[in-house]
């Protein structure tokens, strides 16, 4: 026992080396949350080739369809480098991650309400089943990861206080958004020429 009340308890409770910024932690649903996102990143960037490449074909048709394939280009791009940015946060386990995650699955729960009501109103009966089905499973997706990054003990610890990372600055995640950016330019510059 030491010379003072405490003293032992002091040493027991030392903070730790922190670990491997990368690795450590990132196991579980973590690791299966963040190979998920890499896996979908190439659709998102066919979603919008896509979108760029049947515009023209959309403009004759009605105008509500028109309005629904901007719809759907906007939101494919603004999901991809929403991801972009929150997997490179994931990475570099900024105490920001949890916040992003849980705010970006949020609005892919209101943004799924909203694209069901907009393809109720498409006026070719056929698309609808196939897109509301697909809206569907991105509904009950966003609700599963909103829950995990919400109530998990691996993600409270692993962008946690201990364990986490400084904030990214804000000139490193500047730099994200404008490669991912970039880069959704290329294949719609790329979709547009061929």
């Amino acid at each position: 026992m030491g010379e003072f009340p405490g003293e032992d308890m002091a040493i027991s409770i030392a903070p730790r080396e922190r670990p491997d910024p990368i690795t450590s932690n990132l196991r579980g649903f973590l690791l299966l949350f963040f190979v998920m996102q890499c896996v979908v990143l190439p659709y998102y960037l066919y979603g919008i080739f896509d979108g760029v490449r049947i515009t023209p074909e959309v403009l004759d048709r009605h105008p509500y369809a028109v309005a629904y394939n901007r719809f759907e280009l906007l939101l494919g791009v603004s999901i991809f480098i929403a991801t972009v940015i929150g997997l490179f946060l994931v990475i570099v386990r900024d105490p920001r991650s949890i916040a992003w995650w849980k705010t970006l699955s949020l609005l892919s729960l209101v943004i799924s309400v909203a694209q069901v009501w907009l393809v109720r109103g498409l006026p070719h009966a056929h698309v609808r089943p196939v897109s509301e089905t697909l809206v569907r499973h991105g509904f009950v997706g966003s609700a599963i990861w909103l829950a995990y990054w919400t109530l998990s003990a691996r993600v409270k610890i692993a962008f946690g206080p201990l364990y986490a990372q400084p904030p990214v600055s804000y000139a490193v995640l500047g730099a994200v958004t404008a490669v991912a950016t970039l880069l959704v330019l290329l294949v719609i510059g790329v979709a547009t020429l061929g």
